[in-house]
Order: structure tokens, then C-alpha cells, then sequence
């Protein structure tokens, strides 16, 4: 049976941690993008160099926009197939890391948009397979 859009809903719904656990790990997922971004440009100089120091303000947004799908995967696989468990936690940040080192790597190596493509994509199933695998383990 596939779960829709009103079971995530319903979960949230029934177990409000969870939605305090998902809205966290967007809220940091934003901060900590928009840290790396102005390290980037502003403490590295990385970045293209017409934008300088302030290019943050264009990588940001895009960045963080580029990456979203991986967090909108790791919420939804660990709202909709697991127990409320102490060890989403730990997940969730694994899981943080894993994005934002992905995210650094992808700026400094300046990845072509088909090799993003790609890397989400690898991204987005791992979180899935690995989000299924630790949801087994809580239960």
C-alpha cells in the first residue's frame, strides 16, 4: 500500500514531534547552507568573482534550492515509516552532513549541472534506502 500526501499529513497530525523534528532539520539545513555560502565567498573567495565577497546572496538561494530535494526525502522517509525514536536525531544530522559536505564539495569543484543532476539523484535514493534501513532498526 503507497502512502499519499494525507498520510504524511496524518502522521505529522498524530505525532507533532514529527513536525517539530522536520521543520528543525529544514531550519538548520537553511542555516548551515547560508553559513557555508558566506565562508565560501566572503572568508575563501570561492565563487565566481564579479559577485566577490557578496556572491552569497546569489549562491545561497540557489544553492540551498539545488539540494532541497535530498531534505524533502530524508523528511519524508523517516515521517512516514517510522516510530517517534530518539535515534531520528541522529539521523537527521547524519544526514545534514552528508548534504552540506555534498553541497561544499559541489561549489568548490564548480559540478555542471548533469553531474548535479546525477549526484542529487544518488543523494536522493540513499537517503531513501538508508532512511527504510534505520526506520527497520527503530521499530
Amino acid at each position: 500500500m503507497k502512502n499519499t500526501g494525507a498520510d504524511v499529513i496524518g502522521e505529522v497530525q498524530r505525532h507533532p514531534l514529527r513536525g517539530i523534528e522536520a521543520v528543525a532539520l529544514g531550519a538548520s539545513y537553511l542555516l548551515f547552507s547560508l553559513v557555508l555560502m558566506i565562508v565560501n565567498t566572503a572568508a575563501l573567495g570561492l565563487g565566481d568573482p564579479k559577485f566577490g565577497s557578496e556572491g552569497w546572496h546569489l549562491y545561497w538561494p540557489l544553492w540551498a534550492a539545488v539540494f532541497s530535494p535530498v531534505v524533502i526525502v530524508v523528511i519524508l522517509v523517516r515521517t512516514v515509516n517510522r516510530p517517534i525514536h530518539r535515534s531520528s536525531w541522529r539521523f537527521y544530522l547524519l544526514a545534514l552532513v552528508v548534504i552540506l559536505v555534498a553541497m561544499e564539495a559541489s561549489f568548490v569543484v564548480d559540478l555542471g549541472w548533469s553531474a548535479a543532476l546525477a549526484e542529487l539523484t544518488v543523494l536522493c535514493i540513499g537517503a531513501y534506502v538508508f532512511g527504510r534501513q534505520h526506520s527497520r532498526h527503530d521499530g
